[in-house]
């Protein structure tokens, strides 16, 4: 995809959100598109870049096309997108934009990766789950245990958020090399935005 193809289909998706978007307001509804909820952006600080499915080697392309198999217009017209932090990963910054993305109530919100995962959990229950482990093994207190994250998962919590999981889309994860990946992501996601997995 070239810059000028990206551009054209950023346009074309954001017409379609204007619309969309009047449409709700006129019958009194607010919007509530599925939140992707990314770690960082390494291109851009700016929050409308988040989860960009541009470059094409970037995570929002990989997650677009590859993995959910949605044209550009779509994935940018039925997502919104936001990363916990800016160009470079901050544990507690991280955990203070999660909270604010909680109060926002009744929404849906798609975690995408073990960092932001963490983010979103509860760090006393990780911190008694280590402790456990310490005093059971000797070997444990050298290493930081705690309870993995569980992938391709739906469930709800505090004022009635939808949360899915899913594995980071960068590349670099191994956990899209298992065959039934994809097929799983789309059956939890696509549906969330009225489309057949």
């Amino acid at each position: 995809m070239t810059r000028e193809q990206f551009l054209t289909a950023y346009a074309e998706a954001h017409r379609i959100r204007r619309e969309r978007d009047a449409l709700m307001v006129m019958s009194g509804q607010a919007s509530r598109r599925p939140i992707l909820v990314g770690e960082d952006n390494p291109y851009s600080a700016r929050p409308s870049d988040a989860l960009l499915p541009y470059p094409v080697k970037s995570a929002g392309y990989r997650l677009a096309t590859t993995i959910l198999g949605l044209s550009v217009v779509e994935y940018l017209t039925d997502f919104d997108r936001v990363n916990l932090c800016g160009t470079k990963w901050d544990d507690e910054v991280a955990r203070k934009r999660w909270r604010l993305l909680l109060d926002g109530g009744n929404r849906t919100l798609i975690l995408l990766g073990e960092k932001v995962c963490r983010a979103a959990g509860n760090r006393d229950e990780h911190r008694e789950a280590a402790h456990a482990a310490e005093s059971k093994s000797p070997l444990a207190s050298t290493m930081r245990a705690v309870r993995p994250i569980e992938f391709f998962t739906k469930g709800m919590v505090s004022y009635l958020n939808t949360i899915v999981t899913l594995p980071h889309p960068s590349g670099r994860s191994r956990v899209w090399n298992d065959p039934t990946a994809i097929p799983r992501a789309r059956a939890l996601v696509l549906p969330l935005i009225g489309r057949a997995p």
